[in-house]
């Protein structure tokens, strides 16, 4: 199943922003597949992903688009699900003094971040 963006999905903050990308030809493909690409264009055995850390996202599909992925580049892909190790990251990057970003950077949550949770009083 294919899930396919418009514009007019868009809040018009977001849609405008669009708009302008599109307008400037700018497109940002798929990034398993740009992984992919990049790891082979600069002579690397393997590539994988940072979200397989985050217990939020969907590892089979991100496993799966990844195997495809390097099946179409001829360069392995290395998938270890790093879940186990998200919340002694988190604490060690505070540690650290890292920058934590409270959202994953996609539009979506960009607009859910902003947004407030409804609640039904009975």
């Amino acid at each position: 199943m294919a899930f396919r963006l418009e514009l007019s999905d868009l809040p018009p903050r977001y849609r405008a922003q669009a708009e302008r990308q599109l307008a400037r030809g700018k497109k940002r493909g798929d990034p398993m597949q740009e992984a992919a690409r990049a790891a082979k264009e600069g002579g690397f055995d393997a590539f994988t992903s940072s979200l397989f850390i985050s217990p939020y996202q969907k590892h089979e599909l991100m496993r799966d688009v990844g195997y495809r992925a390097a099946e179409e580049y001829g360069v392995q892909f290395y998938y270890q699900d790093f879940r186990p190790m998200f919340r002694d990251g988190q604490q060690r990057a505070r540690e650290l003094g890292f920058y934590m970003q409270k959202y994953c950077g996609c539009i979506f949550s960009e607009q859910e971040r902003y947004q407030k949770p409804s609640r039904i009083i009975p």
